[in-house]
């Protein structure tokens, strides 16, 4: 009973990880934007696109705005009184993925006297996986000559001196 039981979960969490990583490869064309001033759309989210696109990225970013499949709140309507900041999930076209829309952080996005971020739409799951670098990514932020990045899924790529490691799971 005891082996039946081990290899179940053994198949459950294999079932797991795979729902998981389709999940997030379903979302890859998707970007976030928060920091949007609410209401600004007057309508549909697809109307506020184009503009924001253009004057966000400024002279020299996109020189057309990413084609729309859908634009779509990814929250709740704030109550009165709440700041007027949301998240917006806008899921580009396929060739348009979230690292061609983001800024991939060369500089500030503004629009309408705003700082606005971007971030690819992953799934909870795998945000708390990627969270977990935070304290270390903070620590190669200070060190001089250290370029590093996260990869997909969750994976730390650090390069130094003409080197370069990949990391799976944060370590102390």
């Amino acid at each position: 009973m005891e082996k039946r039981y081990d290899q179940l979960h053994k198949d459950y969490k294999a079932l797991q990880a795979k729902t998981d990583d389709l999940e997030n490869r379903g979302r890859r064309c998707n970007i976030r934007i928060l920091h949007v001033k609410e209401g600004l759309e007057s309508g549909t989210p697809q109307s506020l696109l184009p503009t924001f696109s253009l004057k966000s990225w400024g002279p020299g970013g996109l020189q057309s705005p990413p084609t729309l499949d859908r634009a779509h709140r990814a929250g709740p309507v704030p109550a009165t009184g709440s700041p007027s900041v949301f998240p917006r999930t806008i899921p580009l076209l396929p060739g348009e993925g979230a690292g061609s829309a983001s800024s991939q952080g060369e500089g500030r996005l503004e629009f309408q006297g705003r700082q606005v971020m971007i971030f690819p739409d992953f799934s909870a799951e795998l945000n708390k996986r990627r969270a977990e670098y935070a304290e270390v990514k903070k620590l190669l932020r200070e060190k001089e000559g250290v370029r590093y990045g996260l990869v997909y899924p969750a994976r730390l790529r650090v390069s130094f001196q003409g080197q370069e490691k990949m990391f799976d799971t944060r370590r102390r």
